[in-house]
């Protein structure tokens, strides 16, 4: 199952933090399940390249088809695109629609609640973006709230685990 991480770069760690995740969990149950986990981050699975294409598009393309969309956010929205207001932005709704047409991907946002300092206008209008952001998606019922890293890693090895149970019972149902 391919895992595609979503995020502005104020999450690095939580990022670093996913790989860590998916290899634990794939030591926990690939060999019980025969199911293992692929992370599909821009930083590793988008070549270099020169072209007058927006950098989102062409994660997206390049990253092509996955399993489980993990978004997350915390004090920044992000690099605006072509089309959205950042780039996390553009991948969730574009994640959505996906969904919406074929059931799939899977998608799972979480947002940080450890306490920060807005010091800018610039990091006031982020997070303002952050705040009318997770206003507009809570009702969809896939937002998660972490107040440490280590309640995040918690979390994620949790969610994760379930959806590789989910997914093994429905391929002994097929």
């Amino acid at each position: 199952m391919n895992v595609f991480v979503s995020s502005p770069s104020d999450v690095y760690e939580e990022r670093e933090i996913l790989d860590g995740v998916v290899r634990d969990i794939n030591n926990t149950w690939m060999d019980a399940l025969g199911i293992m986990l692929k992370t599909k981050k821009w930083e590793t699975n988008v070549p270099s390249k020169i072209t007058n294409q927006d950098p989102t598009d062409i994660i997206i393309e390049e990253i092509g088809e996955y399993d489980i969309h993990i978004g997350i956010m915390w004090s920044r929205f992000g690099s605006p695109t072509n089309e959205y207001e950042s780039g996390t932005e553009q991948e969730f709704r574009t994640a959505l629609n996906y969904y919406k047409e074929y059931k799939k991907p899977l998608i799972k946002f979480y947002f940080s609640k450890r306490e920060f300092r807005l010091e800018t206008q610039e990091e006031i209008e982020q997070f303002s973006q952050v705040k009318n952001f997770e206003n507009e998606i809570k009702n969809i019922g896939i937002i998660k709230y972490y107040q440490s890293i280590e309640e995040f890693r918690y979390m994620l090895f949790m969610e994760l685990s379930i959806c590789i149970k989910e997914e093994f019972i429905k391929s002994k149902g097929d």
